[in-house]
């Protein structure tokens, strides 16, 4: 059975949670987007709202961005505590975008050795191995 992907209420309904099935992406190398059952290196799996935030975060891995993103990756990836073989980050809208009001992050999520993987990591949880590439 497919998975539902309608949401009801305003596009804000869809931050802070996993992102449906059907709006998944997998990234082959950063800019090349590929279905997750190809090779890839990073999946997107969450949004969040960055509203609080005032200015554009301009540093590398922000601790209020990454901080925001921690909770729908675990989420996502039916987790309690990070793993060591993952690493977490984020992609934000450009400057522009942002000062015009899209103040949203997109949560990934990669192999910490930056290997390929073919497969969701949706759900892997705490011990299933990571899908290879």
């Amino acid at each position: 059975a497919a998975e539902k992907t309608s949401i009801d209420g305003t596009l804000k309904d869809v931050y802070a949670k996993p992102l449906p099935g059907s709006y998944r992406l997998c990234e082959a190398r950063l800019g090349q987007p590929v279905a997750c059952d190809q090779d890839h290196e990073v999946e997107y799996l969450a949004s969040v709202l960055l509203d609080s935030l005032t200015q554009f975060p301009t540093q590398k891995g922000d601790i209020q961005v990454t901080a925001a993103c921690r909770t729908p990756l675990l989420t996502a990836l039916g987790l309690t505590e990070e793993r060591t073989d993952l690493v977490f980050g984020y992609l934000l809208p450009t400057q522009e975008a942002w000062d015009a009001g899209s103040k949203g992050a997109t949560c990934v999520v990669g192999a910490a050795d930056g290997s390929s993987m073919r497969g969701t990591l949706a759900g892997i949880g705490p011990s299933a191995p990571l899908p290879e590439g």
